[in-house]
C-alpha cells in the first residue's frame, strides 16, 4: 500500500475546494487534511496540520499563492508546493518556481493530472501539466535563441538549484561551497549563456530539461 500523503488545500472558492475534497475522497493514499482561502490563516493552518504537500491556487486574496509559498520558505517550512489555477501564463510558472514550488497543474487539467502532480511531487519530483510544460518550450524555441554552449556538471547543478528558487546561501550549503564561489558560478552562467535575470535562467532551465517536466 502506497505511503499516505497529507494535503492542504489553498483556494477562495468553495466550490473549488468541494471539488477537490470529492475527487480526492476516492484516492486511498492522500488525504485532504485542512482547507483555507489563503493568507495569514493558510499559514497558520499549515503550521498546525504539517501536511505532506500543499494544493495551492496562484491567485488568492490578500496574498497570491506565489507570495504564501515565498512566506512558507522564508518560515523554513520545506514543504512540498503544488499549483493549481487557471494561469497558464509562463511568468505565471517561473515566479511559482522561484518562490519554491515543485509542481504547476491547470485546473483544466482534469483529477487524474491532479493526482499524478501530487504523488510526483510528494515523491520528491517536479510536475507541470503537459499544457504549461508545452508553452515554455515553444515559447523558448520561438524566441529563436542560438546554440547554447554546454555547461560542466557543477555548472548544471547550480542552475538547477537556481530555477528551484534557492537562495546563494542555501545552494552553498547544499553543494558545499562558498557563498563567494555560488555567486562566481551565477554569474558565469549568465554571462555563458547569455541571459540576464533568474527568471530567465530559470525558463532556460525548464526548457532544456534542467528541471524536470515531469
Amino acid at each position: 500500500m502506497a505511503e499516505l500523503i497529507r494535503v492542504v488545500v489553498v483556494d477562495d472558492h468553495p466550490l473549488i475546494l468541494d471539488g477537490i475534497q470529492s475527487q480526492l475522497s476516492s484516492i486511498d493514499h492522500i488525504e485532504v487534511a485542512g482547507q483555507s482561502s489563503g493568507g495569514e490563516g493558510a499559514l497558520q493552518l499549515i503550521a498546525e496540520l504539517t501536511p505532506d504537500l500543499i494544493l495551492m491556487d496562484v491567485t488568492l486574496p490578500g496574498m497570491s499563492g506565489i507570495e504564501l509559498t515565498r512566506r512558507l520558505r522564508e518560515n523554513k517550512q520545506d514543504l512540498a508546493v503544488v499549483m493549481l489555477t487557471m494561469h497558464e501564463d509562463e511568468e505565471y510558472v517561473i515566479e511559482s518556481v522561484q518562490a519554491g514550488a515543485r509542481g504547476y497543474v491547470l485546473k483544466s487539467s482534469g483529477p487524474d493530472v491532479m493526482v499524478q502532480a501530487i504523488e510526483t511531487v510528494a515523491a520528491g519530483g517536479t510536475f507541470f501539466s503537459p499544457e504549461v510544460a508545452g508553452s515554455l518550450l515553444r515559447s523558448y524555441v520561438d524566441g529563436s535563441r542560438p546554440q547554447r554552449p554546454t555547461l560542466a556538471p557543477r555548472e548544471t547543478q547550480v542552475l538547477a538549484l537556481i530555477a528551484r528558487g534557492r537562495m546563494n546561501k542555501e545552494i552553498a550549503g547544499d553543494l558545499k561551497l562558498s557563498v563567494r564561489t555560488v555567486e562566481t558560478y551565477r554569474e558565469r552562467l549568465m554571462r555563458k549563456l547569455d541571459l540576464h535575470s533568474v527568471a530567465e535562467l530559470t525558463r532556460y532551465a525548464i526548457a532544456e530539461g534542467v528541471v524536470s517536466l515531469d
